[in-house]
C-alpha cells in the first residue's frame, strides 16, 4: 500500500470548502479579489485551479494526460484510468495526486512569494516527486509509476 493519503487526496469534494482557493479566502473577506493567480480573468476555483486554468492544462498536456472533457477533480482519478496504458493504471492515483500537489506548490509560490514558476517547471518537479514518492510504493505501483516516467519529459 502506498504511503500517501490516498482516500484523503481522492476524495477532494470533501476539501472543496477547506481550500484555502481564492473564492474561500474572498468569501472570509481575506482577500478583495478571487482572481487566478495565474492572469486568468476566472476565480480562482478548486475545479478552475486543477482542470481549467490554462496553466494546469498544459501541465497535464506536457504530461500526456488528456484532462479535456474532465469537468470535476473527483472525475479526474477516473477518466484517467479509462484513457492509459495497462501497464500505467496501478500508479494512476499517485500520479494524479503529484500533479495536482505540483500545481498547487507553484500556485502558492505565486500567491505568498510572487514567484512565477514556469509550466516547465511544474513537469519537471511532477517528475521529481513521483520519482521520490516510488520509493514508498508497492512493487506493481513502482513499476506502473515508472512507466509514466519513462514517457514525461526528462
Amino acid at each position: 500500500m502506498a504511503h500517501y493519503p490516498r482516500k484523503d487526496l481522492g476524495d477532494f469534494a470533501n476539501y472543496k470548502g477547506r481550500i484555502k482557493v481564492r473564492t474561500v479566502l474572498k468569501k472570509q473577506q481575506i482577500l478583495a479579489t478571487d482572481e487566478c493567480p495565474f492572469g486568468c480573468t476566472a476565480s480562482e476555483s478548486p475545479t478552475h485551479l486543477a482542470l481549467e486554468c490554462s496553466c494546469s492544462r498544459l501541465v497535464f498536456q506536457m504530461l500526456g494526460i488528456d484532462v479535456v472533457g474532465v469537468r470535476q477533480i473527483d472525475d479526474l482519478f477516473i477518466h484517467e484510468k479509462t484513457l492509459i496504458a495497462q501497464n500505467k493504471v496501478a500508479a494512476c492515483e499517485v500520479v494524479t495526486v503529484a500533479v495536482l500537489w505540483n500545481i498547487w506548490l507553484a500556485r502558492n509560490r505565486k500567491v505568498f512569494d510572487d514567484q512565477i514558476i514556469s509550466v516547465p517547471m511544474v513537469v519537471r518537479q511532477c517528475s521529481e516527486t513521483l520519482k521520490l514518492w516510488c520509493h514508498r510504493l508497492k512493487s506493481k505501483e513502482k513499476l506502473a509509476a515508472q512507466k509514466w516516467l519513462e514517457d514525461w519529459p526528462s
